[in-house]
């Protein structure tokens, strides 16, 4: 049986190296599970279709969609998108 992974994804690159250490630690203790931080995105990464620029804002239920077609997430990895803005829950 394949461990599960959780992948900590920053958007954008604003989570410093303190918090994302203690949410890899929190996480991984509380759900057993184990942990990796990927390398932050920033504004150049994601694709500008992803920006609404009438409200000068990032579509955040694109941005989802668009880390999930290109992670390709399956029951054994998770993707924990992290940013400093509201994101919407995709059910």
């Amino acid at each position: 049986m394949k461990p599960i992974v959780i992948n900590i994804q920053p958007i954008p690159d604003k989570l410093t190296e303190d918090l994302a250490s203690s949410l890899e630690q929190h996480i991984s203790k509380e759900f057993d599970v184990l942990v990796k931080v990927a390398s932050p995105l920033n504004d150049i990464q994601l694709p500008l279709s992803l920006f609404d620029k009438s409200r000068k804002q990032w579509k955040s239920d694109k941005i989802l969609l668009w880390l999930l077609d290109k992670n390709k997430p399956d029951k054994d990895n998770k993707i924990l998108a992290i940013c400093d803005f509201d994101l919407i829950l995709l059910t």
